[in-house]
């Protein structure tokens, strides 16, 4: 019997995804069957040390097992720009502080996707929507959107290995009843 206490030691793992930024980071987490991203915690960035010390704490509460972290890249060239040497530095540390690993993802548009769906829910000029984003609701919202398309990009590739694999066994099957006859 699972305790919830205990982090998770089922066959699927636990993931965290990090939006990093200077002054927030927003963290998710995938759900118990590695299925669905969704929200957790915004951590302040202001304090570099605080914020490796309490992602490595829910990453450790969570049983994670793997780390990604987004990476903001230029739109037409795809390049790595200032911020994204920054999450890489951040990543790096959390790695060793955690001892976890840490991969790292593509998280153009994220941001902008979790701005216009908070602007959907809770319009674009209301207050909701500047306390929600003075709270780390994008942050957060951002890196269940990354976590999420990497969950999507993982589960596409190992769909395309299974077809391979299946396709390969069929036809080992048809050669080998050709060679029967």
């Amino acid at each position: 019997m699972n305790d919830p206490a205990q982090p998770n030691k089922q066959a699927t793992p636990i993931l965290l995804g990090i939006d990093y930024g200077e002054r927030r980071i927003g963290v998710a987490c995938t759900d118990a069957l590695g299925i669905l991203a969704q929200p957790l915690e915004m951590v302040a960035a202001t304090d570099t040390d605080s914020a490796l010390r309490r992602v490595a704490e829910l990453a450790e509460q969570k049983g994670a097992a793997r780390i990604v972290v987004g990476l903001a890249r230029h739109m037409r060239s795809g390049d790595e720009g200032e911020t994204a040497e920054a999450a890489r530095a951040f990543g790096e540390k959390l790695r060793a502080s955690s001892g976890l690993e840490v991969v790292y993802w593509d998280e153009r548009l994220t941001s902008r996707l979790a701005e216009q769906t908070l602007d959907t829910k809770l319009g674009r000029s209301s207050k909701k929507r500047r306390k929600a984003e003075k709270a780390g609701r994008v942050d957060v919202m951002a890196a269940s959107l990354l976590l999420q398309s990497y969950l999507d990009a993982q589960r596409h590739a190992s769909d395309s290995v299974w077809a391979a694999n299946e396709e390969n066994e069929e036809d080992e099957a048809g050669d080998n009843d050709e060679e029967n006859v």
